[in-house]
């Protein structure tokens, strides 16, 4: 999910040990940077995080790795968004003739995985809701 940057992490990385023997891990990628000011830039990137196993050489072995633990990260991204926005799907779904519903379902899809690798902003449950309405051509 796209998210505000104040101070880029080492390798794209970092790493929180907690005392229960686990370690919250973000990864970080796509840095945007905007201009708001002379001299001055906002940076974003897409952040994504996950928990894993605490060891010592734990920022090595994710680098050595970073696509199977980015993608793993991100799938559970996208399933935390699904969550999210599970009751808003339904009551879209449930205002639907059965003929846009599988349309309804693909736009779902896409918005989400658009969330979860930072193409387009995360946003409320109530404007999930209205932008899937929209895509559908409007519902009552």
């Amino acid at each position: 999910m796209r998210t505000p940057v104040f101070s880029r992490p080492k390798d794209n990385i970092y790493v929180r040990r907690l005392a229960t023997g686990k370690a919250v891990v973000r990864m970080y990628t796509a840095y945007i940077e905007t201009p708001y000011r002379p001299g001055m830039v906002d940076v974003s990137a897409n952040m994504v995080e996950t928990v894993l196993p605490n060891r010592p050489d734990l920022e090595a072995h994710v680098l050595r790795h970073w696509d199977h633990y980015y993608q793993n990260a991100l799938q559970e991204e996208i399933a935390y968004l699904y969550e999210q926005y599970e009751k808003a799907i339904g009551e879209v779904l449930s205002r639907l003739p059965p003929g846009k519903k599988d349309k309804a379902v693909v736009k779902a899809d896409d918005m989400i995985r658009k969330i979860a690798h930072g193409d387009r902003p995360f946003v409320t449950k109530q404007d999930f809701a209205r932008l899937l309405k929209n895509a559908c051509g409007g519902v009552k």
